[in-house]
């Protein structure tokens, strides 16, 4: 093998490229370890929390099935009075209508709802069944909420809420309302006239303009005060939280640290402004991934296991370990090492290609934590857990090049423009549809340095093609990022794309002389 200067520099990047980023990950992974300090919770006590008890992957209350075991319920409500006295739920069917009695036996308050939709004959077995519980349970039923964001659903309009309203008004003794989001009260103040009180939900990630976790209280205190100004009824907040997982919206960031940050501020918030409230919400709901992506899954404070997602008083660390990212790059790391050392690969050689794999491991470390929190059902795991795999895949078959020609040259430039394709394809479909999608950051960084330093296309057609995908990759990751310039994750995704639109159109151009 002869000495060859321009190879030698393109083997000491892409080992020292490889190496100081999986020394970056590994930092910041401690780092998020950190204890933070926040404000307390005073009293460390949630006045109420909306409760439902589909929480496994499986459970949802969209699909019929049977009603929900009264063990269950009772087992869920109990966790719940460690931290709180009172759940809303939003529905009386699929077995919900045993909550008061179980809330009755553990001392606890009730917001029953009935779901109020399209279906009239729906809405009226709904209502009739609240109304039944409301008079059955009057220990635990403290109010109803007669419809949950029906006019931003636009299912009623807001004259036939009325109606459905003061119908119910007239049959109970309890306070009847109605919820939705702040912006629809104000739109429709006539609908005040039909209900005891006004129920808003408030919740900053979900605004048009996100706003970030650090000033979401404040805007929950203004927000409350202008609609208190307009309506002359005491005011509740139906809905407010944060969640704990998913993707960035603006400035608005999921997380652990930015949950508990919001709780606790918010409890501050509520006892000085003597606020009544709700909090969205007991348990984290696997389901709503299908309607809000995979931040919809997590706004619980309690995991599917029962445990609090942080706790309300002392430090909050953004990460509870470092995870499983150090063992997975050493184990990736040594694999590839060893792969390219029994081949006869150079030493320089042999290092690059093992800094590549600490990076590809840490890398896929990374993309497993998210796809436990992201992917929805068996058929997203294969098919995703295949897109993944087209990079460890392209990175093995490129350590053994030297010793291939022919068909495996040609399957590393299919490889790596199947990966370009499908990078073109999620980067398309966040620039022109991105609410509820997350950032598929993982699923290429593992291979995208490699890509751009040793991507090789054999023949004009995969060159042509790859360069095409490149193109769409780095104008798609660019119109994601325009919109919302102050998103970490979609400044990260953005930089991404262009790392691959460069390791694509240049493909073809990276000739190892050995």
């Amino acid at each position: 093998m002869t000495a060859d200067p321009i190879a030698d520099r393109r083997w000491h990047a892409m080992l020292c490229l490889h190496l100081g980023l999986a020394l970056a990950l590994g930092a910041w992974l401690l780092w998020k370890t950190r204890p933070v300090a926040l404000p307390e919770a005073p009293g460390a006590r949630i006045q109420c929390l909306s409760y439902s008890p589909f929480r496994g992957p499986d459970r949802s209350p969209l699909v019929a099935g049977a009603p929900v075991e009264v063990e269950r319920i009772r087992h869920d409500l109990a966790a719940i009075a460690a931290v709180s006295g009172c759940v809303r739920i939003y529905a009386v069917d699929l077995g919900l209508d045993a909550v008061p009695a179980v809330a009755e036996e553990l001392g606890m308050a009730v917001i029953v709802g009935a779901w109020i939709g399209r279906d009239g004959a729906a809405n009226r077995r709904q209502v009739e069944a609240a109304v039944a519980l409301a008079r059955a349970h009057p220990r635990s039923v403290r109010a109803l909420m007669i419809g949950n964001e029906v006019l931003l659903r636009r299912e009623q309009t807001a004259g036939q809420l009325a109606a459905m309203l003061d119908e119910v008004r007239r049959q109970v003794s309890v306070p009847v309302s109605y919820a939705d989001v702040w912006e629809f009260w104000l739109r429709h103040p006539e609908l005040a006239a039909a209900v005891d009180f006004v129920t808003v939900h408030i919740l900053p990630f979900w605004e048009d303009h996100p706003v970030a976790a650090e000033h979401a209280v404040a805007h929950v205190v203004a927000v409350h005060r202008r609609v208190a100004a307009v309506f002359d009824k005491p005011v509740l907040i139906g809905e407010s939280g944060w969640p704990s997982a998913g993707r960035q919206r603006g400035p608005a960031v999921p997380g652990r640290i930015e949950q508990a940050r919001f709780v606790r501020e918010f409890l501050a918030a509520a006892a000085r402004e003597e606020w009544r409230y709700n909090l969205i919400e007991a348990f984290d709901q696997p389901w709503k991934r299908r309607l809000e992506g995979t931040v919809g899954g997590f706004w619980g404070i309690f995991d599917g296991a029962d445990r609090l997602h942080f706790p309300l008083t002392g430090a909050v660390a953004p990460r509870p370990a470092v995870g499983a990212a150090p063992a997975t790059a050493l184990a990736a790391a040594l694999l590839i090492g060893l792969l390219a050392a029994s081949i006869g690969r150079s030493s320089l050689q042999v290092a690059a290609f093992a800094a590549t794999g600490l990076w590809s491991g840490m890398a896929g470390a990374m993309l497993l934590e998210h796809a436990w929190l992201a992917w929805r059902d068996a058929t997203e795991w294969w098919v995703l857990g295949a897109v993944s795999a087209l990079g460890p895949c392209w990175l093995g078959l490129r350590v053994l090049v030297p010793r291939l020609v022919g068909d495996a040259r040609r399957l590393c430039g299919w490889l790596h423009l199947a990966i370009i394709f499908c990078a073109a394809l999620a980067a398309l479909w966040l620039a022109v549809d991105p609410r509820y999608r997350d950032f598929p950051l993982w699923m290429y960084a593992g291979v995208a340095p490699a890509l751009l330093l040793i991507g090789e296309a054999t023949g004009p057609r995969q060159r042509e093609a790859i360069r095409i995908c490149a193109i769409v990759v780095a104008l798609a990751g660019l119109a994601r990022l325009l919109p919302e310039p102050d998103n970490r994750e979609a400044v990260a995704w953005s930089l991404l794309c262009l790392v691959l639109a460069a390791g694509g159109w240049f493909a073809g151009q990276q000739q190892q002389r050995q």
